[in-house]
């Protein structure tokens, strides 16, 4: 009986050992493929099978990392925004303000700081160190001077505006794996 017992707990725990190896590979293929929130979700799954310290730790850093990008696709997400905020104003206060976010959000960009090691520390470092960045953020600190004119054309700064942010947006390499972390 004792023999029996030993029997299956050995084949119950190589069961759960090869369960645990399969789903930490594939969380590793998800983090590979910049699935992060499917790494994360694979890694939980395998702590429910089984803890482990190095395990949890992957998860952990893994959950900082989409924390990061959630960060950074608000920011994104904003310079959209007010690149339909900056084409609705009709007037140079609305203009003042749509810019005023915008160069927060620039700014903001520009002072991103993740944890080392991080793929998207690597991509944002590659977007504000391109040229359709600069350009967008002398774009930004040239209209706040300009609109201290009195014969301001709202329309044309701000259209010259949204063509910086686009510009920018479209030179932008960033995986899009990444858009869909909200």
């Amino acid at each position: 009986m004792a023999f029996i017992l030993t029997a299956l707990l050995i084949t119950a725990c190589s069961s759960t050992d090869k369960e645990f190896e399969e789903l930490v590979t594939q969380a590793e293929g998800h983090y590979q493929a910049k699935e992060l929130q499917s790494s994360w979700d694979v890694y939980t799954k395998a702590l429910d099978v089984k803890e482990d310290s190095e395990i949890r730790n992957k998860r952990s850093k893994v959950g900082e990392e989409i924390e990061f990008i959630k960060k950074f696709n608000g920011i994104i997400n904003g310079m959209k925004s007010d690149a339909v905020a900056i084409e609705t104003s009709m007037s140079k206060d609305s203009l003042r303000t749509a810019i005023g976010e915008l160069d927060k959000r620039v700014v903001s960009l520009k002072n991103f700081e993740t944890s080392p090691g991080y793929r998207i520390q690597r991509d944002i470092r590659s977007a504000v160190s391109r040229a359709a960045f600069a350009a967008l953020e002398v774009r930004v600190i040239t209209l706040e001077l300009y609109m201290l004119k009195k014969d301001f054309n709202v329309y044309t700064y701000g259209q010259e505006t949204i063509q910086s942010i686009n510009d920018f947006l479209a030179d932008l390499e960033y995986p899009k794996e990444y858009d869909n972390i909200k």
